[in-house]
């Protein structure tokens, strides 16, 4: 289940209802989100949590796109500064920006968005694998056409291989039941 926090009622209606499973459907349900003009997404069943951001605990070793620690209810958890992971230019952190928290089988960090704008469901037709449209796609997973323009659809699981890339910072792992280990 996602949990969604805000302080304003507007932004609460366009998150607080249930996600769905749409394992077995010709649909992909995406969060959307904004980090300088592009738009992304992930993969709802891998969002935990869109929170707020907060300032965070800074790691004076941490090299690459690891912003810093936050405290999530005494959870501790690496946050991706986004704009560095894309190179887009550097900006202060803004009461509008966001944590959107993300999992994988056995690992949880935070993504610092500029903004979380919606749960899109995409259908099949509007999604095309990232490799078809771009050979090196990184951590694009999918491309998807939507009203609003093209949303790159991250793997969570790509990102959280980043600590194998060069980061002294190890992601927080999960155990079997989704518990912090």
């Amino acid at each position: 289940m996602i949990h969604f926090h805000y302080n304003s009622s507007c932004v609460r209606q366009l998150f607080c209802s249930p996600v769905q499973s749409l394992q077995g459907r010709n649909q992909l349900e995406v969060l959307v989100f904004e980090v300088g003009d592009k738009r992304f997404g992930v993969r709802s069943g891998n969002v935990r949590e869109v929170v707020r951001a907060v300032k965070l605990s800074p790691l004076p070793e941490a090299t690459g796109v690891v912003e810093g620690l936050l405290n999530l209810r005494g959870q501790i958890l690496p946050v991706v500064d986004m704009r560095r992971l894309f190179s887009l230019a550097p900006r202060k952190l803004r009461y509008t920006d966001y944590f959107l928290v993300v999992a994988t089988d056995d690992r949880m960090l935070a993504l610092h968005v500029d903004l979380a704008i919606d749960l899109v469901e995409l259908s099949a037709s509007d999604v095309q694998p990232a490799s078809a449209v771009l050979p090196q796609a990184g951590l694009v997973d999918v491309v998807a056409r939507t009203s609003e323009g093209i949303v790159h659809v991250l793997d969570v699981a790509r990102l959280a291989t980043l600590e194998d890339a060069g980061s002294s910072v190890k992601w927080t792992r999960l155990d079997a039941e989704g518990r912090l280990a």
